[in-house]
């Protein structure tokens, strides 16, 4: 009988992940047994049992395992087991096909040992959808792939690292990425700066040779970025801006109607420009309006007005003023007491003629025609100005009083048997005239008296100032002078008689034919006058003095004489 051992139960080949635990066993029959493990043929050392334990189960832990059963009692050779393979399923490698670390923007490409059974892990949460054998990596952080076959195998972990990006950004960055500025001048552009940054200024995507500060002066319109390098190697341009270079835009402020304000009311102010891009800020009384930033503005206050328009280059339009609406004052260009035939031109404090109406007034009534804001008087009254504003609220103005002074009218009367000629009343000048004809009548040197001595056969005339300094001129009266001596007749005087005088109603005027005759009072002012004429009816004037004059059809005076009515 041998005394050889008889192996019953054989190990078994098994396959194991990196880190996993096996044994392997063998059941024998006989007595006095001994037990020895190889691995590939080689001795365990210690591995002398009936089964050979593998804890954290390493590569280099595979192979093919055997037992070798002795029977100590009797001269055994020994009995070997089958051969049992450990396979260990090795953990992924995972290779980068560049630098790990790199700027934003870039990525690395990481592949696994392993071409099928791929997981692929960012910091320790599986990546959707992401089993094949690469996996592009553009995030920063911790990078795994697990290969699931017998067992998930989990590859050692690659950090991949973003650098900071440097972030340059340009000031002023303008309104929607422009900045607009006027002609002739120019714009600071300026950036962010760090440490280990480098710079370059580009205009419309062309480096600009020399501009590698962190500020650069644009004189010319384009679009302007900036590059900053930073110590990693890392490169950004920034947003760019849009210089853009404008002309000085014409400004004009408007409103319709007057720049008159009614109480409680408003006027529209309308601003525009010649550039259509152009913003504006209104002002009142040079300061900016809050807010008041749009093409037109509701102004309730009186004031002056105007706009700022802004495409780059500041401009400032004309003023506009508003007025509140006041009594007008009514002025004069002169003295409004006057003598007849001069004038006088009364003026209204309120001048504007666009949106507002006037309409003068004498003794309350209205004056036609009168309708402007001044307004030229030759009579006497009380005038006032009605004006009309938008038409939607009045104003009366101030009351003026005109004086006119009625022109004096000298009448000469003959006494001292018709050659002294005297005026029927006192002036303070006196300046006598003569002439062979009415045309051709001439002021008399140094005759400025009262009375003149008629020395010469003519017409003569006398111009007076009286106590106002209102100048007038008598009719003409011819002289025909008799003798040599200066004894001289009203033409005809003779051959007209006026009676009675005095007289209570009729007065008979004996004349070769029909006369003209007129009745003044003293002071010269007219008071009956017919003509072709024989007799008169003074039964309607006062009892008093007055002057009678008699004239011929064509209006030269023939005689001149006093009146008087009981």
């Amino acid at each position: 009988t041998s005394c050889e051992p008889g192996i019953v139960t054989q190990p078994l080949s098994v396959a194991r992940c990196i880190g996993g635990m096996d044994t392997f066993s063998v059941t024998a029959i006989g007595s006095n047994l001994t037990f020895q493990w190889y691995i590939n043929g080689s001795a365990l050392a210690g591995a002398d049992s009936s089964f050979y334990i593998l804890n954290n189960i390493a590569l280099s832990n595979a192979g093919t395992y055997t037992c070798k059963v002795i029977n100590t009692a009797c001269s055994s050779t020994g009995t070997t087991s089958n051969g049992a393979v450990l396979t260990v399923n090795p953990m992924p490698v995972v290779t980068a096909s560049g630098s790990l670390s790199f700027c934003p923007g870039s990525s690395v490409t990481l592949t696994s040992s392993a071409s099928t059974g791929n997981q692929w892990q960012l910091n320790g949460v599986n990546i959707y959808n992401a089993t094949n054998s690469s996996y592009t990596a553009s995030t920063p952080g911790i990078y795994q792939v697990i290969y699931k076959n017998t067992c998930p195998t989990t590859s050692a972990p690659d950090t991949v690292i973003n650098y900071p990006a440097p972030n340059p950004v340009i000031t002023p960055s303008g309104t929607n990425g422009t900045v607009k500025i006027c002609t002739g001048t120019s714009q600071i552009f300026s950036t962010n700066t760090s440490t280990g940054w480098s710079y370059q200024w580009s205009r419309n995507g062309s480096a600009i040779s020399g501009a590698s500060g962190t500020s650069y002066n644009a004189i010319t319109s384009g679009s302007y970025t900036m590059t900053n390098t930073n110590s990693y190697g890392c490169t950004t341009v920034s947003a760019p801006v849009q210089l853009v270079i404008n002309t000085p835009p014409t400004s004009v402020i408007s409103t319709i109607g007057s720049k008159i304000l009614c109480a409680g009311g408003y006027k529209t102010l309308y601003a525009s420009s010649s550039d259509p891009s152009a913003t504006f800020q209104w002002q009142y009384n040079g300061a900016n309006i809050t807010g008041a930033t749009g093409s037109t503005y509701n102004a309730y206050n009186a004031g002056t007005y105007n706009v700022i328009s802004n495409n780059g280059c500041y401009v400032t339009s004309q003023t506009l003023t508003l007025s509140s609406l006041t009594f007008p004052v009514l002025t004069s260009s002169g003295p409004t007491t006057f003598c007849q035939g001069n004038s006088a031109t009364l003026l209204s404090s309120i001048t504007d003629t666009t949106g507002v109406q006037y309409q003068w007034m004498r003794n309350g009534s209205y004056i036609a025609s009168a309708q402007s804001p001044t307004y030229t008087v030759t009579d006497s009254g009380t005038y006032q100005l009605l004006i009309v504003v938008d038409s939607s609220c009045t104003a009366t103005s101030t009351i003026e009083t005109v004086v006119v002074l009625p022109t004096p009218k000298p009448l000469i009367v003959p006494t001292g048997g018709g050659y002294i000629l005297n005026t029927t009343q006192v002036y303070t000048t006196y300046q006598w005239y003569w002439g062979t004809t009415t045309n051709s009548m001439v002021a008399l040197a140094g005759k400025t008296n009262f009375s003149l001595n008629a020395l010469v056969s003519g017409y003569y005339s006398v111009g007076v100032t009286d106590f106002n300094g209102c100048t007038g001129m008598s009719d003409p009266l011819y002289i025909t002078v008799i003798n040599t001596s200066g004894v001289g007749n009203v033409t005809n005087n003779n051959s007209i008689r006026i009676y009675p005088n005095p007289a209570n109603s009729i007065v008979h005027i004996a004349a070769p034919g029909a006369v003209n005759v007129a009745i003044s009072g003293l002071d010269g002012r007219s008071l009956l006058q017919q003509n072709d004429v024989s007799d008169i009816d003074i039964s309607s004037l006062a009892n008093g003095m007055y002057i009678i004059r008699i004239s011929d059809a064509n209006g030269n005076l023939l005689k001149a004489d006093k009146l008087i009515k009981e």
